[in-house]
């Protein structure tokens, strides 16, 4: 596939540099099995060894048969569009500062307004909801850097708890709409927290309960997980109901499968009672 997509007579893979080559292979392969259309950021080197940043929008061609024969691209340097955008990240912080700083103590319940967007300065912010029975549903974790915010679902109820200590920083949504800088900003974050609900949906969707547990620690590995001696340190501290009701199932059964996997040396806990994930791939 890489020897027909060409540059002015030459193979597009000479033009990557050699330690994005398997990036892109891999990219490209996963594109194959799919029918999306699909944007790659890259970096190319040019004739004279000058490198620039550069947007493929990438199209899976197939034949009657449905098999990929073939890829089209559209090519575009994005160079500009890259200082644009870093010259907006660094003035991330200039424009929190300029804002009352909330903070609320562990365990209280943070006030949601439907005009606001809540921005996570430090700490972290559980979010849930409740089903018919009554139970608690956890569905998504605010780290530092992310937002969170009733206008950001549809769900009837809607809870946010500190699990620590946390400063917030509130914008009203309305500004976000008017302003092309604030969106920039908000945009990434608010699509770090979509991509996070799906993961909780997929967890949710796992046939097992031992595979639902596994795949949250997974998540939780990524989203607050901390490298220390010996393993993966989860920064957050969650009951054992609120990791049952992420698994979609009961406090029992996850307190059995979590004194199994502790049995097994694959979690411990600290002298904090912080979980620690050893060799947890």
């Amino acid at each position: 596939m890489f020897q027909s997509i060409c540059l002015v007579g030459k193979a597009m893979i000479n033009f990557v540099p050699l330690q994005e080559r398997q990036h892109l292979r891999s990219e490209l392969i996963q594109l194959s099995q799919s029918d999306r259309v699909k944007e790659l950021l890259l970096r190319l080197q040019q004739r004279y060894g000058e490198f620039f940043d550069a947007s493929f929008t990438v199209a899976v061609v197939r034949n009657h048969q449905g098999k990929a024969i073939s890829l089209r691209w559209i090519l575009r340097n994005v160079t500009e569009r890259k200082h644009l955008e870093s010259a907006i990240v660094k003035n991330d912080s200039d424009f929190f500062n300029h804002r009352p700083i909330h903070k609320y103590c562990k365990g209280e319940t943070i006030p949601l307004n439907p005009l606001l967007i809540w921005y996570v300065c430090q700490g972290w912010v559980k979010l849930s909801t409740y089903c018919e029975t009554g139970e608690e549903v956890l569905i998504g974790l605010a780290t530092a850097g992310m937002v969170f915010g009733s206008s950001l679902t549809s769900l009837n109820i809607y809870q946010a708890t500190a699990l620590s200590d946390v400063e917030l920083v509130s914008i009203y949504a309305a500004e976000i709409a008017a302003s092309p800088t604030l969106s920039h900003i908000f945009l990434p974050k608010i699509n770090q927290r979509l991509q996070q609900t799906e993961s909780f949906l997929v967890i949710s969707g796992r046939r097992r309960v031992q595979e639902r547990l596994y795949h949250l620690l997974e998540l939780l590995k990524r989203e607050v997980g901390e490298t220390v001696p010996g393993g993966t340190r989860l920064n957050v501290r969650l009951t054992h109901e609120d990791i049952a009701s992420a698994c979609c199932t009961t406090r029992v059964t996850i307190t059995r499968l979590m004194g199994k996997l502790q049995e097994e040396g694959i979690i411990s806990f600290d002298l904090k009672k912080h979980l620690i994930l050893k060799n947890f791939d």
